[in-house]
């Protein structure tokens, strides 16, 4: 994922709007998905974005504008 985001700081054009999106699935609660989820929503890339969850379809989104 890092590499996602250095390549989208690395273009240049400003009209183009770039994003990092990550969907973070709902999982069962044994102890390594539960590690796995704490570390997927403590990801920072940008001080710009929007968290969403979506109970009902199992999972959540996290959108960081690049």
């Amino acid at each position: 994922m890092l590499k996602d985001v250095v390549r989208l700081k690395g273009i240049s054009d400003q009209n183009i709007e770039k994003y990092m999106i990550l969907v973070i699935p709902e999982y069962e609660s044994d102890e390594v998905n539960v590690n796995l989820k704490k570390a997927l929503f403590g990801v920072e890339i940008s001080s710009i974005h929007v968290k969403r969850e979506y109970p009902h379809d199992h999972f959540s989104i996290r959108i960081w504008k690049i």
